[in-house]
């Protein structure tokens, strides 16, 4: 009898999953597009449109239920071209005016330095099952905000689409580079009024996968990188154009000796600089491009006890600067691709290298990204340029493990960071099966 019980719980459980495995999805996108455009005087436009229709109650009510768009009002505007609901029957279902509600964004609650910002929410009406939600408009944004057009986005979505468009148009005069990566699909070019425009046409995509084990840099998931910055240095000179620790230096340098003038060594003032930057300053998750790639100036983020990691950044490395310790910034993208395609967009985490050692601005230890060389096939490059490569083991370990940052300055490879990590830190290995896709570099 109990082999018969557990043979009856075996069959549900498996009946569950294949069952769960092969459900209808819960919402799905009959049409939407995204078109980005870049105009001679810098302006730029994105235009966003769906066709989305509803099969669950979780996707009429959670899911689904309403868009929200973040922008900055003190350069962009947003257009509504249309936006209703077509019900099952045919009726149309207009969005009435007290539909779009204007919020501050929660990213940037109790951060008076952000809270110019804007976020849209757009409630769409008269949901029901089998209804599609139709929703078309524009960010236009003002010359001058954002310097270059620089995209990096994932492809598949949350529901799976009938028919994706992404187009991008810009000046004659500008060069545009572009990566597609794990998904076939051939542009379509073409040049008017000025404009050269390349458009991709994706159809029947799949729902994006929620599994545990996928990841962008593992190869696993379809995006596009696309930028108009010549290259990828000029894109994080203008980023890091911003991190001026001569600036103030006096200031800095009082204000450093205060944080350290209670310790000795240098190991120790880097740990009480560190700790500040880590305890002192509150971490707001607002990324680059919802500040448009810009930080506030140290003098405000100090009165303000918050940063944005990209602040927290600046802030170690000039009070490390002041104190002459000679650190270097580095950003990590998000995956490793043909650098000329990679933009601001891209970036996935930045942290400074002092004294050998990688210091992260999320908190304590190596900068988490770094940790996973096995699954992220990591782009690093640093201020100067330079391109860094990370060497871990490839598993756990029950003995002490070396953590070695690399760069190559084009001439020649030489180690700049090794530290020693504590047994069976967390590391995880590339899934059974998988080829070494450290090996996978581009030239």
């Amino acid at each position: 009898m109990k082999n018969v019980s557990i043979y009856n719980v075996t069959l549900l459980l498996a009946l569950l999953f294949s069952s769960a495995a092969y459900a209808a999805p819960e919402a799905e996108y009959r049409t939407l597009s995204r078109a980005y455009t870049l105009n001679a005087d810098g302006s730029q436009e994105y235009r966003y449109s769906m066709e989305l229709t509803l099969f669950t109650h979780t996707a009429m009510n959670r899911t689904y239920g309403e868009s929200f768009i973040v922008y900055n009002p003190q350069y962009q505007e947003i257009k509504i071209h249309s936006s209703y609901t077509r019900q099952k029957d045919g009726t149309i279902i207009e969005t009435p005016e007290n539909a779009f509600v204007e919020v501050l964004p929660r990213q940037a609650a109790n951060a008076p330095g952000h809270n110019h910002l804007k976020e849209l929410v757009i409630v769409h009406t008269g949901l029901e099952l089998e209804a599609t939600i139709y929703l078309d408009y524009s960010v236009l944004t003002k010359p001058g905000y954002l310097t270059e057009l620089d995209l990096f986005e994932e492809i598949e979505q949350t529901s799976p689409v009938k028919e994706y468009t992404i187009s991008i148009s810009v000046p004659q005069s500008k060069s545009l580079h572009y990566y597609l990566a794990q998904i076939k699909a051939t542009p379509q070019t073409g040049n008017t009024e000025g404009k050269k425009t390349i458009k991709w046409v994706f159809r029947d995509l799949p729902a994006a996968s929620q599994a545990p084990d996928v990841w962008m840099a593992n190869g696993d998931v379809p995006f596009l990188a696309a930028s108009t910055w010549r290259t990828e240095e000029e894109a994080l000179a203008s980023l890091f154009a911003q991190f001026n620790p001569s600036k103030d230096r006096l200031q800095f340098l009082t204000f450093a000796e205060a944080l350290t003038g209670h310790v000795e060594g240098d190991t120790e003032k880097i740990e009480a600089i560190l700790d500040y930057v880590h305890t002192k300053l509150d971490l707001f998750p607002l990324s680059l491009q919802e500040t448009g790639y810009r930080i506030r100036p140290l003098s405000e983020v100090t009165g303000s006890a918050y940063a944005t990691a990209a602040e927290k950044a600046n802030m170690l490395y000039t009070l490390l600067s002041a104190l002459e310790y000679n650190p270097q910034l580095w950003a990590i993208y998000q995956t490793d691709a043909p650098e000329e395609s990679m933009g601001l967009s891209a970036i996935k985490e930045l942290f400074v290298v002092c004294n050998e050692k990688p210091l992260s601005v999320s908190g304590k230890g190596i900068p988490p990204a770094c940790l996973y060389p096995d699954l992220y096939p990591l782009r690093i490059v640093s201020s100067k340029g330079e391109k860094g490569n990370i060497e871990l083991p490839s598993a756990c370990t029950d003995k002490p493990a070396t953590f070695t940052l690399t760069i190559d300055s084009g001439n020649e490879v030489k180690s700049v960071s090794s530290m020693e990590l504590p047994a069976n830190y967390h590391l995880l290995s590339l899934p059974e099966g998988k080829e070494d896709i450290r090996k996978k570099r581009f030239s």
